[in-house]
């Protein structure tokens, strides 16, 4: 597996130092009237509980989000959550308890306890945001992150090359990518692609064997693959089609693409009604 330093990685190291400095201070502010405890130590007091709350959010990113066929609220959906919820509060909780009593003098240790209720509420605040982010905030930013691809789609319903076209372009197809990574070059072949995704300037190619940066645009890549084989069922990302395993109903009108090797993708409206056209769905 390459290591592969993006732009989407360095943005969302930058987002989780401004979250972890950015709570770590306001969770001393809160704790100040609170207990007669230097605000020094109020500091790594909130430094303790904000690392341990990114922690959790990176895990519920890796373990949970995207996992979900559906956003429908139900009983069983409510009761999976206050679940969760709870386990992530103690575990938060817990954890960091555990912590400042290692790192904290008795005395210090023993001034926090009536903080308790205070940080189980603000456990669940975070909890109840990070939920709401992850199942409203970013759906929207996904439904809306294609204005331009959907205009087009509606304009021109037949995305599809026609077979004189795809003929023409034959000799322009892509057999190969070659990739550098240090001093090795990897040579990908076509049909090993599981699927691209942008990254600013960059584009992040998955196989079986890893995944690769390339320095070309999606543009590019869309043009120069064969449109039956690969489609933009996303303005960030193309799919090879024959690594498709399962499509299903995300939430609204989106669908979840599950991969041979159990990875799982987003489309967009128009995304999706390319893709039907690729696999010939009615």
């Amino acid at each position: 597996m390459n290591a592969i330093i993006s732009f989407q990685t360095i943005r969302k190291t930058m987002v989780y130092a401004s979250v972890w400095v950015g709570f770590a201070i306001v969770h001393a502010l809160v704790m100040v009237p609170l207990v007669k405890v230097p605000f020094g130590l109020l500091l790594v007091d909130g430094f303790i509980f904000s690392t341990l709350f990114i922690l959790i959010e990176v895990m519920y990113n890796i373990l949970i989000e995207g996992k979900s066929s559906s956003i429908t609220i139900s009983p069983q959906t409510v009761l999976n959550y206050i679940s969760l919820g709870t386990f992530v509060l103690l575990l938060w909780l817990g954890s960091g308890l555990f912590l400042l009593n290692i790192f904290f003098l008795h005395t210090d240790f023993i001034s926090l306890m009536p903080t308790i209720p205070v940080r189980i509420l603000i456990g669940v605040l975070l909890f109840t945001i990070l939920l709401m982010y992850s199942h409203f905030i970013s759906g929207k930013q996904d439904e809306e992150e294609e204005p331009e691809a959907a205009i087009e789609e509606e304009n021109e319903p037949n995305a599809l090359p026609l077979p004189d076209e795809q003929l023409k372009d034959e000799s322009e197809m892509l057999e190969r990518i070659a990739v550098k990574s240090g001093q090795k070059i990897h040579v990908i072949l076509i049909p090993e692609i599981f699927y691209l995704q942008s990254d600013g300037d960059y584009v992040i190619i998955y196989t079986e064997k890893g995944k690769y940066l390339k320095e070309q645009t999606m543009k590019y890549f869309e043009e120069h693959l064969n449109k039956t084989k690969f489609v933009r069922v996303h303005r960030s990302c193309i799919v090879n089609v024959e690594m498709i395993s399962r499509i299903e109903l995300y939430k609204k009108q989106q669908q979840m693409l599950t991969l041979k090797n159990g990875l799982q993708l987003k489309t967009s409206v128009a995304g999706y009604k390319t893709l039907k056209l690729a696999l010939q769905l009615k």
